[in-house]
């Protein structure tokens, strides 16, 4: 598999999150939805981009493509908890917010590269 091919259906994932996450802002700002409704859209963000980046990335990859889209997952998770440590906001995930977060970015990846077949 090309370097280019897993880089691109990361960044695709990445975008889907930034053009979602912006149109959550955009949500809130306009009607104030509770907390609930808001962590539930954002988780729901996480679980659309990761099957679509697995999806895609499972397209190209022919063979092990439940594999392609876990180690997909992972990444997006790392980052994900990396960006979180650097703007401040690593404390307050939680230890079950964390591994529920992770779970469901995992298994939707996985998800998405089994079903690109």
């Amino acid at each position: 598999m090309k370097i280019k091919t897993i880089c691109l259906s990361f960044l695709s994932s990445v975008l889907l999150t930034v053009i979602a996450l912006l149109l959550i802002a955009l949500w809130m700002y306009r009607s104030g939805p509770s907390d609930g409704a808001v962590n539930i859209a954002i988780l729901a963000v996480y679980v659309l981009s990761n099957f679509a980046g697995g999806f895609l990335l499972g397209k190209c990859a022919g063979k092990k493509r439940y594999l392609w889209g876990l180690g997909l997952g992972n990444a997006y998770f790392l980052c994900l908890l990396l960006l979180s440590l650097a703007i401040g906001n690593g404390g307050t995930l939680g230890v079950i917010h964390g591994a529920l977060t992770y779970g469901l970015i995992v298994v939707s990846a996985s998800f998405g590269g089994m079903l690109a077949g």
